[in-house]
């Protein structure tokens, strides 16, 4: 298995399995989170897959030639809420809110993830670069991480030559 899919499915396991995610999600939405490792954009996820945690993608960042390979990867957290609170003139979807909520808890997931699994992950940033949408009654945000990982000297399993 190449080293992004190592990672995609770390990801995945990290956040699907994450503790404070479910609670959030239950707290608010009644349900867990599903965890999709990429997304088809022709066939969107179903109103009962909310919220949701997406992997977009990780991908190897080329790097110098130190003993580090450094990966990037987007992650999305979706919601669905058409609720609309008011106070006086200032009006708020709530899904906007617990989407940024829900964000922020995901990467503290993995934060704590690579805590429990340092040889998987080295060192791992949040780049800042986090950015919200609505698509009405959908509400998403997105936040771009960054995972170093010590080069590994692991060569291909094959057939030995005349054996």
């Amino acid at each position: 298995m190449s080293e992004v899919s190592e990672i995609l499915l770390m990801l995945g396991e990290a956040l699907v399995n994450d503790e404070d995610i479910k609670q959030f999600c239950q707290d608010n939405f009644g349900r867990d989170q599903t965890v999709f490792v990429g997304m088809n954009n022709e066939d969107t996820p179903a109103d009962d897959e909310y919220p949701l945690i997406v992997i977009f993608y990780a991908e190897r960042v080329v790097g110098d030639s130190s003993n580090i390979n450094c990966f990037a990867s987007e992650i999305g957290a979706g919601v669905r809420n058409k609720n609309l609170e008011e106070t006086g003139k200032l009006k708020v979807y709530t899904g906007m809110i617990q989407v940024e909520d829900l964000r922020e808890i995901i990467e503290t997931a993995i934060f704590a993830y690579r805590l429990k699994h340092p040889r998987e992950f080295g060192k791992i940033n949040v780049s800042g670069d986090t950015r919200s949408e609505t698509y009405y009654p959908i509400f998403r945000s997105n936040t771009l991480i960054t995972i170093e990982k010590i080069r590994t000297s692991r060569k291909p399993i094959g057939k030995k030559k005349g054996g």
